[in-house]
């Protein structure tokens, strides 16, 4: 099943938040595919997905294994993402505005610019 449902955000978070997206995907591994859009920042928690399933992001030596239910926080980007996926995710991201993420941070936002962590 490869589905996206997105939702707006409250009006009290707009400032902040561009908005939200549920997918449960199978990705085959196909090279290239659009993962974030330059200058936004995400939050992603995946709900199920495969013990296998990774994500090469941002470049060919970075894999990320994601486990349920463990957040990863994707920094602003300085350019479209591409990325290589491999397994099933069902993920909920939250996609903030071009400046809403430095309203949660401890630190400054230039700190996880173009890098993906997981979240604390």
């Amino acid at each position: 099943m490869n589905e996206i449902v997105s939702y707006r955000p409250d009006e009290s978070l707009s400032p902040y938040v561009l908005g939200y997206f549920y997918t449960a995907h199978k990705f085959e591994g196909l090279e290239n595919q659009f993962f974030t859009p330059k200058g936004t920042a995400a939050l992603t928690i995946p709900v199920d997905v495969n013990p296998n399933s990774y994500l090469i992001y941002p470049d060919k030596s970075s894999k990320i294994y994601f486990e349920k239910f463990s957040p990863y926080l994707f920094g602003q980007m300085s350019k479209m993402g591409l990325s290589n996926l491999r397994g099933h995710f069902d993920i909920f991201v939250i996609v903030f505005t071009p400046t809403g993420l430095f309203h949660f941070l401890d630190g400054p936002a230039s700190q996880i610019t173009d890098k993906v962590m997981p979240a604390t």
